[in-house]
């Protein structure tokens, strides 16, 4: 089963939440920082799926679930792909979920009993309720293994064939996570000090209770997660901050070793905010293309309506990631490229336009395959000179970032262009960067941005109005920077627009910007003058 849309409101943290467009992926990650709701969701899953099957809801727990003091908590909605469950036992198969409070620190078993059917299994009512599951799997698997030997068609297996039916794909999946380093080797004596025992180094017989908390965190997800595909085919699977206890470099090897064991037929959903498996995942969606989906709660209003599709992970969505898993240390990941370019720098006093053209520079190609980041270092002949000794402390403090110097077109010829490139320094291709901001194909994708494409005519003419008023008082004709501001105030009333920036600057970096895309003839000539053809 793959789920396309939910449907959550006045429950927990959200008054009315809507996740939409969820494509029939493999797997769902769900990022943004604490508190934003990410656990929210499951909460809100895990009720759908108790109270359509009437096995578990609400019991009660009105105060965790509801949305502020008088309004009672509701029941989400959860649309999938393809069939809807029908009947109790397809709703309570549709859904596993796993709390973050998974730690199950020892357990020795010595006797056994029937533990039931997964779907049966009451190990939770919230998501901050704790979540032990280790020992009971263990005795299913120890159960189970009795049954089978007890099967008068089983008689030929061994002992140890018989414990391969229920742990070889977590033995496997432990051995190409962990390498020589740890080995999943049998279940011991159920009745007797049952436990699982590990190789470990030169130890034969280590013991589960002697991991160590990541060892033990990984093997709970990998042996719950194999064993529980064999009851719940279809099923979505969801995992409450799958990191926990774990390296970043494990955490990115686990989220690997979980994406592989998911079925065709199952969906796995992971609601973290661990660089280890953001990496995973973005590295699984570049390796698996539309098999990963990522949803973002990060700057989101919940006391509003709001509706959340998946985004693509570009550059700054991973800078939003690094910043909330990394807090202060996500400054000091270096871009691969730094574009030093025009515009006031940020100092003691910075005005409103500190940082004017950087910022914009920043919003276009936010969603880049560029690597880059941009500062602004004042004007040309700051930028060509070096003159904040910006690029030489850049070049000492990230010796392995490249270092782009930009500077704008203005009245330059191409010779004084072409001299300026054996320099390591570059310009524009236009004479500065509202001329591409004022493109008649941006102008176009504002009267479309504003439902009004019929207008994008009248918006070309009042540029040109606007030039040649320009033009008047003796600026140069290519001069857009000088009849922005006219044009900008024509552009409010040909679109009606209201708010979009206070003036001209601020209008190119809030309305303008963020309408040149890739695939637009306009970004395609401002990124080959940046970043080279």
């Amino acid at each position: 089963m793959k789920i396309s849309r939910i449907k959550v409101e006045r429950f927990k943290r959200f008054h009315d939440l809507t996740v939409e467009e969820i494509p029939q992926c493999k797997l769902v990650v769900i990022t943004g920082p604490n508190g934003c709701g990410k656990s929210s969701l499951f909460d809100a899953l895990h009720i759908w799926k108790g109270e359509r099957s009437g096995t578990v809801g609400f019991n009660g727990n009105d105060p965790y679930f509801r949305r502020g003091v008088a309004a009672a908590g509701s029941i989400p909605t959860v649309e999938f792909h393809g069939d809807q469950p029908q009947n109790s036992d397809e709703f309570e198969k549709s859904v596993v979920i796993r709390t973050s409070y998974r730690n199950e620190p020892a357990f020795l078993t010595n006797n056994l009993s029937n533990v039931g059917e997964p779907a049966d299994e009451r190990r939770f009512e919230k998501l901050i309720d704790t979540d032990a599951a280790v020992s009971k799997n263990y005795t299913r698997i120890a159960s189970s293994i009795i049954k089978l030997a007890t099967d008068p068609n089983m008689r030929d297996l061994t002992g140890g064939e018989m414990q391969d039916e229920f742990i070889s794909d977590s033995r496997d999946a432990i051995s190409r996570l962990f390498g020589d380093d740890l080995e999943l080797i049998d279940i011991g004596e159920p009745l007797q000090g049952g436990t699982f025992f590990f190789k470990k180094g030169n130890v034969d017989r280590y013991p589960y209770m002697n991991l160590s908390g990541g060892e033990k965190s990984a093997f709970d997800l990998l042996l719950d997660f194999s064993l529980k595909k064999k009851y719940f085919p279809s099923a979505i699977f969801c995992i409450d901050e799958p990191e926990a206890h774990m390296s970043t470099r494990l955490q990115a090897k686990l989220l690997g070793e979980l994406f592989d064991l998911t079925g065709e037929e199952n969906q796995l959903w992971v609601a973290t905010h661990s660089i280890g498996m953001m990496r995973k995942a973005i590295e699984l969606s570049e390796q698996n293309p539309g098999e990963v989906t990522f949803l973002d709660f990060a700057d989101h209003n919940f006391d509003e309506a709001v509706t959340i599709t998946p985004v693509v992970p570009t550059r700054a969505f991973w800078r939003r990631t690094l910043a909330v898993a990394l807090d202060d240390l996500s400054e000091l990941v270096a871009p691969s490229t730094i574009v030093v370019c025009e515009g006031n720098p940020r100092g003691a006093i910075e005005g409103k336009n500190v940082e004017h053209d950087a910022r914009i520079y920043e919003r276009i190609f936010e969603s880049s395959t560029e690597d880059a980041a941009f500062v602004s270092a004042g004007n040309a002949d700051s930028v060509a000179n070096d003159r904040l000794a910006m690029v030489s402390s850049l070049n000492k403090v990230l010796g392995g970032t490249n270092v782009i110097r930009l500077i704008d077109r203005d009245d330059h010829s191409d010779e004084d262009v072409e001299a300026m490139k054996q320099d390591g320094l570059r310009a524009l291709s236009r004479r500065h960067l509202e001329s591409y901001l004022f493109d008649d194909e941006v102008l176009s994708a504002l009267a479309e941005k504003t439902g009004h494409p019929e207008l994008s005519q009248e918006a070309i003419d009042a540029k040109q109005r606007a030039i040649a008023s320009s033009e008047s008082r003796g600026n140069a004709s290519n001069d857009m920077k000088r009849a922005s501001g006219e044009l900008v105030n024509e552009l409010r009333r040909i679109f009606s627009i209201r708010g979009g920036g206070n003036d001209a600057p601020a209008f190119c970096r809030t309305t303008l910007a963020p309408l040149i895309q890739p695939g637009m003839g306009v970004y395609d000539e401002l990124k080959a003058a940046i970043f080279g053809e």
